[in-house]
């Protein structure tokens, strides 16, 4: 490295607040080939500050949001708040490599909020393309050299080893698709069978058929059975695949599925989806009772999907969508945690106001 680049790369203060796994320690990998020594950023609120504030003088922050209690019900809106000033804000890379996938529609709030971006996590896949991008911005914002992947590896396999996260849900779809989870289910979402279906009397809007699905994905990816399941489960941990019901993984049944995708929901802004539950969902709030037992401070799915098609002009779907995507950040609870967010007689707790945290029973019909 060249005198004047050792210089910059040793006054640049690198900040990390990140989980294992998600590529983390490929990103360490990273800013240490162009002469960056990473640092994690301190969890008491005035050491904090004080790191934050070294942003002003060209350093860089790398910080996950997947645990909505660090971070507060508008995870964005409450880390704002933490910066010295607004404008450091393009200097904070973010990730949410525990918390499912993000949208098209996430990534375009946090850079409405002034950040550089929000990534679902920091290797990419098996080519590490999000990390290469990663890298060019770093690059950019520092004045440095970027280094060739190549220059990565000697470093990557010191800290990384054999690789953790091959197992990881991002890595199965990654290795069987060549493809990211996100752009995975935006192809299948024009690939599939998706049309309103009725079973027992009921209608299922906007959904697929299990065992179709997987006849078409064994075809069009050439791959068994074994591994196309493995890819649907994988999508449903993310959050990108779930039963109309929330009731079975997915299986090669003919059972009904939806894809948590929707272009209609990414017209919407997420700022203004985020207003409506926060202001919203606690005036649907009140005590409600199943099979003799009562719960506090709880509202129906059913009601909040009402609630969101209607301030949104949404389907009902897509407002479903809506929720189900906050209930992932971690701000809609069932009251005993035993589902996810359904549109249907379930009880919910939004967890940014009072009556945070559950019981031990069932509860909804």
């Amino acid at each position: 490295m060249k005198a004047a680049q050792h210089a910059t790369a040793a006054r640049t203060r690198i900040w990390l607040d990140l989980p294992s796994g998600g590529g983390a320690d490929a990103l360490r990998a990273a800013l240490m080939a162009m002469g960056l020594i990473p640092q994690p950023l301190p969890l008491d609120a005035e050491p904090r500050r004080r790191a934050l504030a070294t942003l002003n003088d060209g350093g860089l922050a790398f910080l996950d949001v997947s645990d909505p209690a660090l971070h507060g019900a508008r995870p964005l809106s409450a880390l704002l708040h933490t910066l010295p000033e607004p404008s450091v804000a393009g200097r904070i890379l973010l990730s949410r490599t525990q918390g499912g996938h993000v949208s098209p529609q996430d990534r375009a709030w946090t850079r409405s909020q002034g950040f550089a971006d929000l990534l679902p996590d920091w290797s990419g896949g098996p080519g590490r393309l999000a990390l290469r991008d990663v890298v060019a911005w770093v690059a950019r914002a520092t004045g440095l050299d970027e280094p060739a992947p190549h220059e990565w590896l000697a470093y990557t396999r010191v800290l990384a080893g054999a690789g953790s996260d091959q197992g990881a849900a991002r890595a199965i779809v990654w290795g069987l698709t060549g493809e990211s989870p996100e752009a995975c289910v935006a192809r299948l979402a024009e690939s599939l069978d998706i049309a309103d279906r009725r079973w027992r009397l009921h209608d299922y809007p906007h959904c697929f058929v299990g065992s179709q699905a997987v006849e078409h994905l064994v075809h069009s990816l050439r791959r068994p059975r074994e591994e196309v399941l493995a890819l649907g489960q994988a999508l449903g941990e993310l959050g990108l695949l779930a039963h109309v019901m929330q009731e079975h993984s997915f299986l090669d049944q003919d059972l009904y599925y939806r894809l948590a995708w929707s272009d209609a929901l990414d017209r919407v802004d997420a700022g203004d989806l985020w207003q409506t539950a926060e202001e919203g969902l606690p005036r649907l709030t009140d005590t409600r009772s199943h099979r003799g037992r009562e719960y506090a401070d709880c509202f129906v799915g059913e009601d909040a999907v009402g609630l969101v098609a209607a301030r949104h002009g949404l389907h009902r779907v897509d407002a479903w969508l809506a929720l189900h995507r906050i209930a992932q950040w971690g701000w809609i609870e069932h009251v005993t945690r035993a589902r996810p967010f359904i549109d249907g007689h379930f009880f919910y707790r939004w967890r940014g106001g009072p009556g945070t945290g559950g019981t031990g029973d069932r509860a909804g019909t």
